[in-house]
């Protein structure tokens, strides 16, 4: 009877053994899962931090882009007003030019005018042409004036 209860107890120790070994393969086995999770979590965060920058990055630069495209845009509208300007600066400078010869055409037009008045008045100042016909009256020589 002895042999057989040192049996049972051998079996009893050998099971209780095998159970904590059992546990700590367990315990083992958790703890790696959790590890490799964990690494998995921590590689998913890193990726989505990396993405998020170059989210940033990309939306930055766009932007920069934007500002740029609209500072051209200024700088077109820009030289178009200075073109438009120019255009009516040129604009009046040959309504100016066209004032000026219209000016000179008048002033021509007043000189012969005055040239034409001086020749009308000099012809009436002046006498009449005198003729002087020279005729014999009963062997006189006598000068008629017309």
């Amino acid at each position: 009877m002895a042999h057989a209860d040192c049996g049972e107890e051998r079996n009893y120790f050998t099971g209780k053994r095998a159970e904590k070994n059992q546990n700590q393969i367990n315990e083992i086995r958790k703890r790696k899962r959790k590890e490799e999770t964990e690494s998995l979590l921590k590689n998913k965060c890193e990726k989505l931090k990396r993405f998020s920058i170059q989210q940033q990055q990309q939306q930055q630069q766009q932007q920069q882009q934007q500002q740029q495209q609209q500072q051209q845009q200024q700088q077109q509208q820009q030289q178009q007003q200075q073109q438009q300007q120019q255009q009516q600066q040129q604009q009046q400078q040959q309504q100016q030019q066209q004032q000026q010869q219209q000016q000179q055409q008048q002033q021509q037009q007043q000189q012969q005018q005055q040239q034409h008045q001086q020749q009308q008045q000099q012809q009436q100042q002046q006498p009449e042409s005198i003729f002087t016909l020279p005729y014999i009256y009963n062997d006189i020589l006598l000068w008629t004036v017309i």
